[in-house]
């Protein structure tokens, strides 16, 4: 069976002793890189972390319950006797421990159930204990058709799942074509300001402002954490993570059990990309590309429009397919600085994955290609990735007897 998967709860943090036994924990010395060290302490920290789940948040909705009947109890013996400066501070620390179990109660059934719109409201126990019960049903796999067989033994469903993946992440295409520098250089290319600003040094100030940037309530990384744990604890862990990022930016050498973005791409591609590219560049909407395929389609409608055709393209498993190898060849073929490209290929060439079946993760699959979904840095990725595609289509429109579709002509467009 897979092991279980450690997965940080935001509401460990509202402990009294969640920051003590931290502390205890992460200043406890381990020899090593910077990089190495905060490995070490966060997979320490988890048996940590574990225990305090067991010892305090474990049948969390019945201390909550608990909670707020011996408050109730003691509301009523301070009405009987209001003077009783004692009964006013147990009244004080029973409303405070109350609040405390039920906000955690309220965060642990946000996400367990995966209910986005549940803030500060109060709950329906019944409502999301059997949504929580219908989402592990519907998440559940008891069968799955693998080459033409119906699989039901668990064992061989985890196989055929892992045998997939590892096709289709842990393998690259043998035969593939190679990014044409000179065509791509006929457009334009990083320039040699950009390329010192990509690569300046970085600030402690900038580390702590882009681990801000994360939503602390999205899905926790590889290792278990969110990013909640980090800024609940900044000033016990934040140290020694500005100096392993420091030190990433410094050696150019990532750890295969750590990865975290670099974010300075998105200032400089709307310098470079070609406008025909609307998605994730910043100062463009996807509204301007829809609004003229729009105009484009309606003249097909009139029987006097001139014989022309539109072509859509769909990519399959886009993000899944693209080769680390092709997306470095083109931020050499674009003119970024090889420290950059460094940084870049050591991040997206070293993730190993596991497969989620059941509650249980299985396999070691070492990343050979494609891009993960969610991660801040893959749409700008595969937007120099399809770069590519626009700058060969440019290259078409100077091919002899090549003609611009009617309503194109003056904006020279052949592709959105």
């Amino acid at each position: 069976m897979g092991n279980r998967h450690f997965k940080y709860f935001n509401m460990w943090s509202m402990d009294p002793d969640f920051k003590d036994k931290v502390a205890e924990s992460w200043n406890k010395e381990i020899n090593g890189t910077k990089m190495y060290q905060i490995v070490g302490k966060v997979n320490r920290l988890k048996r940590v972390l574990k225990q305090l789940n067991r010892t305090k948040f474990s049948n969390i909705e019945g201390k909550e319950e608990q909670a707020k009947k011996d408050l109730e109890e003691c509301q009523q013996h301070t009405q009987q006797n209001p003077l009783n400066q004692g009964l006013i501070e147990r009244e004080q620390q029973l409303a405070s421990r109350y609040r405390r179990n039920k906000k955690a109660s309220d965060q642990f059934l946000r996400k367990k159930s995966k209910v986005q719109w549940l803030k500060q409201s109060d709950k329906n126990n019944k409502y999301f204990h059997s949504y929580m019960k219908e989402r592990r049903n519907a998440n559940r796999i008891l069968s799955i058709k693998a080459k033409g067989n119906r699989v039901t033994n668990v064992e061989e469903i985890v196989e055929v799942f892992v045998e997939f993946y590892s096709n289709l992440l842990g393998s690259t295409t043998d035969k593939r074509e190679h990014v044409y520098s000179p065509l791509v250089r006929e457009g334009k290319i990083v320039t040699e300001g950009q390329r010192q600003f990509l690569t300046e040094e970085f600030t402690e100030k900038e580390v702590k402002q882009a681990l801000w940037k994360i939503d602390g309530e999205k899905a926790p990384g590889p290792d278990g954490y969110r990013s909640k744990f980090f800024k609940d604890s900044w000033e016990i862990t934040g140290k020694a993570l500005k100096e392993a990022a420091l030190e990433f930016f410094e050696s150019g050498k990532l750890l295969k059990t750590m990865n975290r973005t670099v974010s300075q791409l998105k200032t400089i591609l709307p310098d470079i990309i070609s406008e025909n590219q609307i998605a994730f560049v910043a100062g463009r909407t996807i509204i301007q590309n829809i609004l003229i395929c729009q105009d484009l389609v309606r003249l097909y409608k009139r029987k006097a429009a001139t014989k022309s055709c539109l072509i859509k393209i769909d990519l399959k498993k886009a993000y899944d397919s693209i080769e680390c190898e092709f997306v470095e060849e083109m931020l050499h073929a674009l003119n970024f600085p090889m420290k950059f490209i460094r940084w870049i290929m050591e991040y997206i060439s070293t993730p190993q994955y596991t497969v989620a079946i059941n509650g249980g993760f299985y396999g070691n699959i070492k990343g050979k290609r494609g891009l993960r979904q969610g991660d801040p840095i893959s749409p700008l990725l595969f937007v120099i990735y399809m770069e590519y595609f626009s700058r060969i289509m440019k290259h078409v429109t100077q091919m002899e007897g090549f003609r611009f579709h009617t309503k194109c002509r003056s904006l020279q467009l052949n592709h959105l």
